[in-house]
């Protein structure tokens, strides 16, 4: 397994086009051929197992800061068997492989993704509180878990 890091849309938009994995990533409403981003400041990795790609990794600055960025994995369901090894990867590059300035990572889950949650916590990433009524799935405001972990806390769990 590789971490390859990309600016290219046409990679993230081929794996978004799964259905499954588009509908557990966007809000209610959102159309696959109905939307568009710019990467700007956004940090992608592809994922891939035998040179086949099987996901991606989403990092942002979180509200503007060069410190935290929020991550978002993206692996699609036939592949998930390999999520544990793409977690360690990120980590990884989040310790050892980015810029000195960035210091913690921040996930917001919702909280119907019980997997997700349960995944992100076998990383050490710690509970942060509650983010109410901030997605939109299932047809209700639904809440979001946020979890993070910082660069310190990163490598003890590594060690």
């Amino acid at each position: 397994m590789i971490l390859r890091q990309t600016q290219n849309k046409e990679d993230i938009f081929n794996l978004l086009s799964d259905p499954e994995l588009f509908k557990r990533v966007a809000e209610d409403g959102v159309i696959f051929g109905g939307f568009d981003f710019e990467i700007g400041s956004d940090i992608y990795f592809i994922i891939e197992v035998e040179d086949v790609p099987i996901g991606y990794w989403l990092l942002h600055p979180d509200n503007g800061s060069s410190t935290t960025l929020m991550i978002h994995a993206h692996i699609l369901k036939q592949h998930r068997k390999h999520a544990y090894d793409a977690g360690c990867q990120i980590i990884s590059w989040f310790i050892n492989g980015n810029d000195d300035n960035i210091q913690k990572l921040v996930a917001e889950i919702p909280v119907i993704y019980q997997d997700v949650y349960h995944f992100t916590k076998k990383f050490g990433f710690q509970n942060e509180g509650i983010n109410r009524k901030s997605i939109m799935k299932g047809g209700e405001l639904t809440d979001q878990y946020r979890l993070g972990i910082t660069k310190s806390e990163a490598k003890t769990w590594a060690a």
